[in-house]
């Protein structure tokens, strides 16, 4: 027979579950670039290596930020920390499907 307090914490498991299921396809994202690469050279009239800039400034930017991130993480909990990243990954999504005219501003 289970307690009642393992009983409460049986859909919390579930959330975290998904949360983290989800969280591990947006981050699988990234790397799914090649698949982009050509339709990106094609829009912003770029070569293939104009166009891959942008990969490549992806994973600077996520190794540059990943200590600092650990740190956020440590102080802050992982809850606020995977939240808000979610967030900015969002944002940054929704920001570059405005970019169309300039290669430049995808690059931010």
């Amino acid at each position: 027979m289970r307690s009642s307090s393992m009983q409460s914490s049986l859909p919390n498991r579930w959330v975290l579950a998904i949360t983290a299921f989800l969280m591990q396809l947006a981050l699988g994202s990234v790397y799914a670039w090649s698949v982009f690469l050509k339709p990106v050279g094609t829009v912003y009239h770029v070569s293939r290596l104009q166009a891959n800039l942008t990969f490549s400034i992806v994973l600077l930017a996520l190794g540059v930020t990943a200590g600092f991130g650990g740190y956020l993480n440590n102080r802050f909990g992982p809850r606020v920390i995977a939240t808000l990243g979610g967030l900015l990954y969002g944002l940054g999504v929704i920001l570059a499907a405005f970019a169309a005219p300039n290669i430049f501003i995808l690059y931010l």
